[in-house]
């Protein structure tokens, strides 16, 4: 027979393998692609919106320095300023204690026709500068920060109108910090390594959440440019072309090759759009959200490395392959072991095949073949039909040759005493050969099962043993569970106790406020006397003539006085009001929060303690039955031992026996070759030999 170059469970093995890891390795692909598609989309999402709020921000911040300004221009002084066009010692001081209040560096109050004064007692003439000429038309101005000369010195300008009924009678200005933009920025956080920073409509960088950016971007664009004069500072004259080097784009510092797609980007910023881009940065990946600032031509981007965002793919990456590992691992084994038992099938199948090809019939198909619902039990069958025609034919054999024996005795008296003797000999030795061959067949059978249970009744009592050392443990721990729940079901009584306490002593305490009101309308009826007083005040001083001019003074302030003291008392009493619905509010809430611990908590506690309590009377009925296995399980293991022994010696006279058989065989040789001595005289079989011979070529050899 030709040596095979493969078993068949080899072959499914490795064909499931190479299946199972294609499967594994497209799903943890697909898996990771799809994971990758909705970070990234999330991603996209995100930092559009993280650059909106940013500039909605930004934008609030620039409008309440605005509506400052705005304020200041209104001032009664102020506006005189601009009318009179006079100097007004006083201007100065308001002006001071505008920039201590907000601030500013400096500030100016400007005419019409771009005479300045500032805060520190300068004058200048600023007719000609951008922030003028756009606040005296009426629009609010915000300059982009300018350089002054020193890197660490950028300043800002805001200027509103000075406006007298319909009219723009001058101009405010105020000065600040142009770094407070980089230090907005840099309160808005964005990971690890995100920045923040703003560029104009022009592309320039004016402000950056890492200061240290914005400083060597000014030190190499301010190089060689002269500090300006404190009059040219004044004026504002001469400091937009500091901003220009100052605030240069990316491209004149040679960084266009190192920010791979930035200028798409940029462009985009500079038309207003609100959106999303990536682009490289020293070679390193950077996703970018942006969005247009109101008020001004400026843009807000937020950027932060794709590494950060996407760290958590790595992670993923590493779980998806162990977990397709662990997956294909365990699917290599159920294969291997489906494969285990198709081949125990056909491996008995093909060892009856082979004593079927040494024309042994003896033999019986197990029951277990049989019995299988597939192909495996189909073919079990049939091969079971097909030995049972065999062995008919067989019989019909055995039947014509006792047609030839039957003819021989009647030809052959002399012969008929050994043919009988050859006969009794052929059926006592094949009996007795199949029975030695069935009992050695059997008791190896019975001892290797024999072998198997006790190896397993073994495993069964250490795992009994170890199940009760388990349901030991779970017995502890239940109990300790129950002790915990019952101690946070205190604890949380106490507590809802102390709250309730707590809330009503507040409340109590709240009804105070009832006796503020009450005072606020004794307050409001004693400035209404107030106010009839000072009215009767003024009649009787009218009466008096220049005489009572003084008492009617007098008696216009009484009058003032209470109507002050009405309006505070009326805006007190609106207070109160706000503060009783508050406290009402507040007493609702708390009540919720009694009711949720009382219903919610207290008995989740008891809950806890309930099974707590059945946990452990589960373990301890686990730890007896585990015990009562073990004990069951060396007592049947002893037994198992007994019937082992007794095997062996049933094997051994099974042994014994063969050697009888074997010495009874050579008998009946001897017998047979007596009877072929005499074939030469049964020549009247001749026709029963042909007969038997036709049926013998049924067979394929």
């Amino acid at each position: 027979m030709p040596r095979r170059k493969g078993s068949l469970k080899t072959k499914i093995v490795i064909l499931m393998s190479i299946i199972l890891t294609a499967i594994c390795s497209g799903l943890g692909l697909m898996a990771y692609h799809n994971i990758y598609n909705s970070l990234s989309g999330n991603i996209e999402e995100m930092l559009p919106k993280i650059a909106l709020e940013a500039a909605r921000l930004i934008e609030t911040k620039m409008s309440s320095q605005i509506n400052s300004l705005e304020a200041l221009a209104s001032n009664e002084k102020i506006i005189s300023f601009g009318s009179t066009q006079e100097e007004n010692p006083g201007i100065e001081a308001l002006l001071n204690q505008e920039v201590k209040r907000q601030g500013y560096k400096r500030m100016a109050v400007v005419n019409a026709h771009g005479y300045a004064a500032y805060n520190d007692g300068q004058k200048a003439d600023i007719k000609n500068t951008d922030y003028f000429q756009e606040a005296i038309k009426g629009e609010n101005f915000i300059s982009d920060p300018i350089a002054n000369g020193e890197v660490n010195n950028i300043e800002m300008i805001f200027s509103v109108p000075i406006k007298s009924g319909e009219s723009i009678i001058g101009v405010v200005a105020a000065i600040r910090d142009g770094y407070e933009l980089s230090n907005l920025a840099k309160e808005i956080s964005v990971g690890k390594t995100g920045n923040v920073f703003i560029v104009t409509s022009d592309g320039r960088t004016i402000a950056h959440s890492n200061k240290e950016i914005l400083s060597n971007l000014i030190k190499i664009n301010t190089g060689g440019t002269a500090t300006v004069s404190s009059a040219t500072k004044a004026a504002g004259a001469g400091e937009i072309g500091v901003v220009s080097s100052a605030t240069t784009t990316h491209e004149s510092n040679g960084e266009e090759s190192e920010n791979k797609n930035y200028n798409v980007i940029k462009e985009r910023m500079i038309k207003g759009e609100t959106g999303f881009g990536e682009y490289e940065y020293n070679d390193v990946p950077m996703y970018l959200g942006f969005s247009p600032i109101s008020y001004s031509e400026w843009s807000v981007a937020v950027q932060v490395e794709q590494g950060e965002l996407l760290s958590g793919l790595s992670i993923l990456k590493r779980d998806t392959i162990l977990t397709s590992l662990i997956f294909l691992i365990l699917s290599l084994m159920v294969v291997y072991f489906f494969a285990m038992r198709i081949t125990k099938y056909l491996e008995k199948l093909k060892y009856y095949t082979t004593l079927l090809g040494e024309f042994d019939l003896t033999f019986e198909i197990s029951e277990e073949l049989l019995k299988q619902n597939d192909e495996i039990g189909e073919m079990s069958n049939y091969f079971r039909l097909f030995i049972n025609s065999v062995h008919n034919m067989v019989t019909s054999i055995v039947n014509e040759t006792q047609k030839v024996n039957a003819l021989v005795a009647m030809s052959h008296q002399n012969i008929a005493a050994l043919t009988m003797e050859l006969e009794d000999a052929a059926a006592t030795v094949q009996e007795l050969s199949a029975g030695m061959e069935e009992t050695a067949s059997s008791t190896e059978e019975i001892t290797a099962t024999s072998n198997e249970i006790e190896s397993a009744v073994e495993t069964v009592a250490v795992k009994a043993q170890e199940g009760a050392l388990s349901a030991d443990e779970i017995s502890k721990k239940a109990v300790a569970l129950k002790d915990s729940s019952l101690k946070l079901q205190t604890g949380a009584d106490q507590t809802r106790l102390t709250i309730k306490k707590s809330m009503d002593e507040a409340l109590e305490k709240a009804k105070e406020v009832d006796k503020i009101k009450t005072l606020s309308e004794v307050i409001l009826q004693i400035s209404s006397q107030t106010n009839l007083l000072a009215l009767n005040a003024a009649i009787e001083s009218a009466r008096a003539g220049e005489a009572g001019k003084g008492f009617s003074v007098v008696a216009e302030e009484i009058r003032k006085l209470a109507e002050n003291s009405k309006s505070t008392v009326k805006e007190i009493q609106d207070t109160l009001d706000v503060i009783l619905k508050a406290v009402e509010n507040l007493a609702n809430s708390s009540r919720q929060t009694l009711e949720y611990i009382e219903t919610k908590v207290v008995d989740s506690y008891k809950e806890s303690v309930l099974v707590g309590e059945n946990y452990d009377q589960d373990a301890q009925s686990i730890s007896y039955w585990a015990t009562e296995l073990s004990a069951t399980s060396q007592q049947l293991l002893a037994s198992i031992k007994t019937v082992s022994e007794g095997i062996t010696e049933i094997a051994k006279a099974a042994e014994a026996g063969s050697e009888g058989t074997n010495h009874i065989s050579y008998k009946v040789s001897k017998i047979k070759d007596k009877a072929n001595e005499i074939k030469l005289e049964t020549d009247d079989v001749k026709a029963s030999a042909d007969n038997l011979q036709g049926l013998v070529k049924k067979f394929k050899v």
